[in-house]
């Protein structure tokens, strides 16, 4: 399971979604921080994303936070990452990519969309405030499963100082983002 994603900041709706993925599917987790190219610049650059996300999931056996981001070639793409995971992995017969239901919108769009059809299959979480209308990956051809979202709060909400941090950024990283985050302003 590839869980890819901005992670900026990393919240405890992440934990637990990548909980609740390895247990459903009975699999190991891949979660992979990346620099998402339909997104503005967040709080933290790559490299302490990476940092940030691998001390929140240290105590999650099966769950594992790979920089791939920074070590692989041509990581700019959902399609390099999977291409370069099976290269790597070729025991690997079924790879899921899980992504936002925020994120339908923007899947046609995607690099080398034709050819990840025939690769994956993708695990589309019903994030809240935003629809899931699957049968925009259906139709471009992905096999699909839903998983809904754990808690409210996204990353988003968090930037914007829309809710208190605090009781959402998973306790053993908070030092590390408390320089970054501000509690709402009243």
């Amino acid at each position: 399971m590839l869980y890819g994603g901005s992670f900026d900041p990393i919240h405890n709706g992440h934990l637990a979604l990548a909980r609740n993925i390895q247990a459903k599917f009975d699999c190991d987790v891949k979660v992979i921080p990346v620099k998402n190219p339909f997104k503005d610049a967040g709080l933290f650059p790559l490299e302490e994303r990476i940092a940030i996300t691998k001390k929140a999931f240290e105590f999650c056996p099966r769950i594992e936070v790979v920089d791939w981001s920074l070590t692989w070639e041509k990581m700019e793409s959902t399609y390099e990452c999977v291409r370069q995971f099976k290269e790597k992995n070729p025991g690997e017969h079924q790879i899921y990519v899980v992504m936002g239901s925020d994120a339908l919108s923007k899947l046609a769009k995607w690099d080398q969309v034709e050819k990840l059809v025939k690769e994956i299959k993708l695990l589309i979480v019903q994030r809240p405030g935003y629809g899931c209308d699957d049968s925009i990956a259906k139709n471009l051809g992905f096999d699909v499963e839903l998983m809904s979202a754990v808690g409210e709060v996204s990353s988003s909400t968090i930037r914007k100082k829309d809710v208190p941090w605090r009781t959402h950024v998973p306790g053993n990283v908070w030092n590390l983002v408390k320089g970054r985050l501000d509690e709402p302003k009243k």
